[in-house]
C-alpha cells in the first residue's frame, strides 16, 4: 500500500487560500481600478456657474442644470443644481446648490442664532436650521467656514456655511423622500467653489 505524502498535503493546504486571495484582490482590485479611472473621467467633464453679482463660481456635473431664484430676506438668492431627470417635475427633489444670506454675523454666530438641535416637531420657536448636529469647521475658498448637518420632517441637508464681506454663502446637499445627491459630487463642487470678487 502507498503512503501519503504529509507535505505534499500541507503544501496544498498552504497554498490553496494563498491562490484563492490572489486571484479574489486581482479581480476585485482591477474592478477597484477601473471604478477610480470611470469616476476621474466622469468628475472631470464637469460644467461652471459663476456669478457676477455676489463674485463666487463652482463646477457642477454636465448631467445637472442649474437654477436660479431670489429669495426673501435675509436670504437674498439661491442657486439650485440639480440632476437633468428633475427638470420637468414639480416635486420635492435631491439638490445642491449655493444660498446667499445677507448678515454680518460669522458663521458660528448665525448658526447660534439660527439654529436648533431639536427637530422641527419637538420646538415651537421658528429656526432656520432644524436637528443640528456634527459640526466643524473647515477652509474653503481660503476662508475658514463651517460645515453641519439639519433635519427636518422629510429632508436631510447638509450645509457649509463661509463669509464674503456681509454675506454668508451656505453650500448646501438637500436628500428628499426620493433620493440624494451623491456624496463625492457635493466634495467636489465644495472643493471647486471659488470667490471671484472680494
Amino acid at each position: 500500500m502507498k503512503k501519503k505524502n504529509p507535505l505534499r498535503f500541507n503544501k496544498i493546504v498552504l497554498l490553496l487560500p494563498l491562490a484563492l486571495g490572489l486571484g479574489f484582490f486581482s479581480y476585485f482590485g482591477a474592478v477597484k481600478i477601473l471604478d477610480l479611472f470611470s469616476q476621474k473621467a466622469t468628475l472631470s467633464s464637469w460644467q461652471t456657474y459663476k456669478n457676477d453679482l455676489y463674485g463666487f463660481k463652482l463646477n457642477y456635473p454636465l448631467d445637472y442644470f442649474a437654477s436660479e431664484s431670489t429669495a426673501k430676506a435675509p436670504f437674498r438668492f439661491s442657486v439650485q443644481i440639480v440632476e437633468n431627470k428633475y427638470s420637468l417635475k414639480d416635486i420635492h427633489y435631491p439638490a445642491c446648490g449655493v444660498l446667499v444670506i445677507e448678515t454680518n454675523l460669522k458663521p458660528q454666530d448665525w448658526l447660534a442664532k439660527k439654529a436648533t438641535s431639536e427637530s422641527i416637531l419637538e420646538t415651537k420657536q421658528d429656526f432656520t436650521y432644524y436637528g443640528v448636529k456634527g459640526i466643524t469647521t473647515l477652509k474653503v475658498a481660503g476662508k475658514i467656514a463651517l460645515q453641519f448637518e439639519s433635519e427636518a420632517v422629510s429632508n436631510y441637508a447638509k450645509h457649509t456655511l463661509i463669509p464674503k464681506n456681509g454675506f454668508l454663502i451656505d453650500i448646501f446637499k438637500l436628500s428628499t423622500g426620493i433620493g440624494e445627491i451623491p456624496e463625492e459630487i457635493y466634495q467636489k463642487m465644495l472643493d471647486s467653489f471659488k470667490f471671484t470678487s472680494s
